[in-house]
């Protein structure tokens, strides 16, 4: 009995592991996206935000000047 469960878990094994890191990487690759895309709307907000108050753009050769 004690093999026979041993061969099991050698096999089981790895597929349980390939399986979770899948699922992970998918995750992972999902988040990124995720980041991406709040990462964008944060600058459209501070674009809105410095337009409103008449602030150069960010990047601006004539803002870094004036630091």
């Amino acid at each position: 009995m004690g093999g026979g469960l041993w061969s099991v878990m050698t096999v089981v094994g790895p597929i349980v592991l390939a399986i979770v890191i899948i699922v992970a990487m998918i995750r992972n690759r999902r988040s990124r996206a995720e980041k991406e895309s709040s990462e964008r709307a944060v600058r459209e907000q501070h674009d809105i935000q410095r337009r409103a108050e008449n602030l150069p753009p960010k990047g601006d050769p004539v803002s870094a000047e004036k630091n």
